[in-house]
């Protein structure tokens, strides 16, 4: 739910579990609670903002444990001509930046705040690489597209090739922004527990 003058319901589980961002700005600014099915329990759960323990692209919940049903969020008035003005602007530099083909967003988290990983990537000349039916988007080197039949262990091996290129050209242990869910094989469970390492 939204606070305010009006009250709707929007689909945010993901951006509250994962504290999406973008801009300079993220989920844990506007959240003042949310409610979570317990998997284990069975039982419904109200979070405040404090037990969610909010960090870059990170939170409390654990998406094998806790379903989120619901939000709060508190938005801060503003002028409408200008919040207007910096939408347009954000879905321009989207439009103009991020790819266009069927892909699961940002891949990897930052490593730094001035080491966006895209741009480490692109150094690497990772736009283009391929396992598969998946491949480094040559628009944004921090997006894996499906060019037509990817599976998950195509992108779950090209994320390991990005990661690890990371980690030998520059030092650092980049982890992943997504999450994997469903059935694994026994080769995709190897591989992202050297992802998420």
């Amino acid at each position: 739910m939204i606070s305010g003058t009006q009250f709707c319901t929007y689909r945010v589980g993901g951006a509250v579990a994962m504290n999406a961002g973008a801009m300079g700005q993220e989920t844990a600014d506007i959240v003042d609670f949310v409610w979570l099915y317990n998997l284990q329990s069975g039982k419904m759960e109200q979070w405040p903002k404090a037990k969610l323990n909010f960090s870059y692209r990170k939170s409390a919940i654990r998406p094998q444990h806790m379903i989120v049903l619901s939000a709060q969020l508190t938005f801060q008035p503003g002028n409408a001509d200008a919040i207007a003005e910096l939408m347009k602007k954000s879905l321009k530099f989207r439009q103009e930046h991020h790819p266009k083909e069927p892909n699961g967003g940002s891949v990897f988290q930052n490593p730094m705040p001035d080491k966006p990983a895209g741009r480490l990537l692109d150094e690497l000349g990772a736009k283009g690489w391929k396992e598969g039916g998946a491949m480094v988007s040559p628009r944004h080197a921090n997006f894996i597209v499906n060019t037509g039949n990817a599976t998950s262990t195509d992108i779950l091996k090209l994320m390991l090739r990005m990661k690890e290129a990371i980690k030998t050209h520059y030092g650092y242990d980049v982890h992943p922004e997504n999450r994997f869910v469903g059935d694994a094989t026994q080769e995709e469970e190897e591989i992202w527990s050297q992802l998420t390492v």
